[in-house]
């Protein structure tokens, strides 16, 4: 119910996006197309020029990354233990995950968590390659830029990735 909510929320807020943020996303997305399309034969390396763009991008715009992100830090905190309570910069985390204070690290057991990251990265793989074979695909390497789609509407026009989403 949450993520429908969410996605309806976003749905709508998405209306109240500047033009110079979307046609910046626009750019974003358009590199990594690039810089995917450059590398479909061999693993994905960013060149010099590359990392510059980045760079000169994220000055512009710091909100660039929320293009690019699969997996946000907050996932894999979530998954060793944290409860979501932004306490972080308090040093008060109640898990110890976020703190300094000795009381309150002897909180988070350490092989447990450590399971708990090593079972959200696995099932996120296994998550991806179910994604490879609804593609067609026998492995994760065989992705291409025509497996990309967006929920977007605007985006899809703006960037000429399918839409996918109900018009």
């Amino acid at each position: 119910m949450r993520k429908i909510l969410s996605c309806l929320l976003e749905s709508v807020l998405i209306n109240f996006r500047s033009r110079a943020s979307l046609q910046f996303e626009v750019i974003a997305l358009r590199h990594q197309l690039a810089v995917f399309q450059r590398n479909q034969r061999t693993p994905i390396r960013l060149s010099r020029l590359d990392r510059a763009f980045w760079v000169m991008f994220y000055r512009l715009w710091p909100s660039c990354l929320d293009a690019i992100v699969m997996v946000k830090p907050e996932t894999a905190i979530q998954a060793i233990g944290c409860l979501g309570m932004r306490a972080c910069h308090t040093n008060n985390c109640p898990v110890g995950i976020a703190t300094q204070k000795p009381h309150l690290m002897a909180r988070i057991e350490v092989d447990k968590s450590a399971r708990r990251l090593a079972n959200f990265f696995g099932a996120s793989v296994d998550l991806m390659k179910i994604l490879a074979r609804a593609c067609g695909h026998r492995h994760l390497s065989e992705f291409s830029a025509d497996d990309l789609t967006t929920w977007k509407k605007h985006m899809a026009e703006l960037s000429g990735v399918a839409f996918g989403g109900v018009a």
